[in-house]
């Protein structure tokens, strides 16, 4: 078993991966009898580091060294089988994967193997989440399970009901996993799988949306990422940053793992910092940029310079007109997420649009500009499973959530703009590169890559949430008094009625207060979710 992860840093483009592939090739021509495993985010990237690869090897005067390239558009069989075959088989040389097929490799296979895995793999520590209709309860998978009562309230934990056969279980997956069974999602066997493993207990709760009631099984799958580091000779991540990350916060914290910063050789210093000039613009003046926030009417919500602002676009929309000002035509990527309503502004020659997909391509560099406005920040269920997964494990809270929202919110918009031409490694001293971010913390965030001086965190376009700080206020103390009404109730300090009477409210504000704060309050086991009646008569999680 390894006790460190080596984590090999620098900017984007810094020539982590290059460098990585050149200092590889030398090695093996060294120890040729080694198995690696160099396992990259897409299949794109998988692509572009074999072929990398094959250039050094061809170049080289050295020791022929064999590779080989196992992903979907190479094999019309099964990817799994093929990789896990090579292995089984003792190839030696370099076989590049995508990460999707590293975390689901038998990990025993990778007995012995040096592994290299470009980005940080967020398939092998990651959050589960099964949500359905509450009225569709009684699937074939759901009896595998059973429940029984949890520390958490408002939740049970489930686990595989002990007179279920594991074979059985393990088909039902493999029947998933192979195309057999269509009508199964491919998360209902992560969640089988999971349990299957027997590591650890699933919680499952209800929620309701619209007058609809839905049942979620929930867990942080960190078993995968245990696995492997117990069966791997050697482990490297290249990658921006590992730390603030789910993957490196458990590997450190919880599963005991050194995290190593290293250099690929001591000759080789890869730049940490942007050199080029960057002027970076928030939207918002502190943090909170969301998808709820998106989705409300930009008079509603926001002010600027202490004014609300007029348009009724939604936040979303809104905010790619404030953009489309700061570029006056200037060409630029702009990352939305899928569903994102796209202003007509935007709809032009001019901008090309992308997700958060583009993480790790390098095919945008003809681009000085980038605005980004998608929104991955956690929900307040994925927030709730990590906060019950550290009181669980004995971590640190509020550790675990900052690294998910650091990975998953600022990481994931610097990995956005640095497809621009920030990533070149020749800095333009001509040039200034400009950054439209949601918030603040983006801001900083983004400009925390570049040489100090070399980023400027310009505010005159800054809005803060509105209409007014009254109404921000009023709600925030509402929230507060049903919140202690019901806590005070759950610990006995006195009837329902009079603590609503002590609050100075009326039964009907506070019935008022529990259905505008009811997906909170349900989350913070405060109240029962809504009861839904089936025709056959199951009944909700309590």
């Amino acid at each position: 078993m390894i006790t460190e992860i080596y984590h090999v840093s620098s900017r984007c483009g810094g020539g982590k991966s290059l460098h990585t592939i050149q200092e590889l090739h030398r090695h093996l021509s060294q120890v040729p009898q080694e198995t690696v495993v160099f396992a990259s985010k897409t299949n794109d990237l998988t692509q572009q580091n074999h072929e990398g690869f094959q250039v050094v090897s061809n170049q080289s005067k050295a020791q022929f060294i064999e590779s080989i390239r196992i992903d979907s558009s190479t094999e019309q069989g099964s990817v799994i089988q093929e990789f896990s075959e090579h292995l089984a088989s003792g190839y030696r040389g370099v076989i590049f994967i995508s990460h999707e097929s590293l975390s689901r490799v038998r990990p025993d296979l990778l007995k012995g193997v040096r592994l290299i895995v470009d980005e940080v793999p967020q398939e092998l520590a990651h959050a589960i989440t099964v949500r359905y209709e509450d009225k569709d309860h009684g699937s074939k998978w759901e009896a595998f399970l059973k429940e029984a009562p949890s520390p958490h309230a408002g939740y049970q934990k489930t686990v595989l009901d002990p007179s279920v056969s594991e074979e059985e279980v393990q088909r039902y997956i493999d029947n998933i996993r192979e195309g057999r069974d269509t009508s199964t999602t491919q998360v209902v066997a992560l969640l089988l799988e999971f349990l299957l493993e027997d590591y650890e207990v699933m919680y499952t709760t209800t929620s309701s949306s619209d007058g609809r009631i839905y049942r979620l099984y929930q867990a942080i799958h960190w078993q995968k990422l245990n696995q492997i580091i117990k069966n791997v000779d050697h482990f490297a991540i290249l990658s921006a940053q590992l730390k603030k990350t789910l993957l490196g916060f458990i590997a450190e914290h919880h599963c005991g793992i050194t995290i190593k910063e290293a250099t690929i050789t001591p000759n080789i210093n890869l730049e940490t910092k942007h050199k080029n000039w960057a002027r970076i613009f928030p939207i918002l003046e502190k943090e909170g940029w969301s998808s709820t926030l998106k989705k409300r009417p930009a008079n509603e919500i926001l002010s600027h310079a202490g004014t609300p602002v007029t348009s009724t676009d939604t936040v979303a929309v809104y905010a790619q007109q404030i953009a489309a000002d700061i570029l006056k035509g200037r060409k630029s990527i702009l990352t939305l997420n899928k569903n994102d309503p796209l202003h007509p502004c935007m709809d032009t020659d001019n901008i090309a649009r992308t997700t958060n997909a583009v993480h790790g391509q390098n095919n945008l560099r003809h681009f000085d500009h980038a605005i980004y406005l998608a929104s991955s920040r956690p929900d307040p269920f994925e927030v709730k499973s990590l906060q019950m997964f550290a009181v669980d494990h004995n971590l640190d809270v509020d550790g675990i959530v900052g690294a998910v929202r650091t990975e998953r919110c600022y990481e994931s918009a610097y990995q956005c703009v640095a497809r621009t031409s920030i990533r070149s490694p020749q800095a333009n001293s001509e040039k200034e590169h400009i950054l439209i971010v949601p918030d603040m913390g983006y801001a900083k965030y983004i400009q925390s890559w570049f040489e100090p001086g070399y980023a400027v965190i310009d505010t005159q376009h800054l809005h803060t949430k509105q209409p007014t700080a009254k109404r921000d206020n009023e709600k925030d103390k509402r929230r507060k008094i049903v919140i202690q009404i019901l806590a005070d109730q759950q610990n006995k300090r006195g009837k329902l009625k009079d603590l609503i009477a002590q609050a100075g409210i009326s039964p009907s504000s506070f019935k008022r207060y529990k259905e505008e704060f009811r997906p909170e309050l349900e989350v913070l086991g405060l109240i029962h979710p809504k009861r839904y009646s089936t025709k056959t008569d199951i009944k909700t999680a309590a």
